[in-house]
């Protein structure tokens, strides 16, 4: 998924699994193995548009999307009653922004 640096963007997801129940949660990295995020962790639960069907969207600001160009890891995350499931992962690219 392709994003412009500074932008205000709605990134829409669907899991295909029934969602009910979980807190949802987005975030995204440089590195999995880093210790600092890009974007987030931010809870994306209010944002649910089909529980049983896993679909929902997040809501990144101009301030979120401000990093720096390149190449993010990006992954949704489902934690419930000691449960945590991660059935999405994807590339977030922030790419350069041409008006500033």
């Amino acid at each position: 998924m392709h994003v412009v640096r500074g932008d205000t963007v709605t990134l829409p997801y669907s899991l295909g699994m029934d969602i009910i129940g979980y807190e949802v949660w987005f975030a995204a990295k440089t590195s999995p193995a880093d210790d600092t995020y890009a974007i987030g962790p931010m809870e994306v639960t209010d944002s649910v548009l089909e529980g049983p069907e896993g679909t929902g969207f997040i809501e990144l600001s101009a301030s979120d999307t401000d990093a720096a160009p390149r190449r993010y890891y990006a992954e949704i995350e489902l934690r419930a009653a000691g449960k945590v499931l991660t059935p999405l992962r994807f590339f977030l690219w922030i790419d350069p922004d041409v008006i500033r």
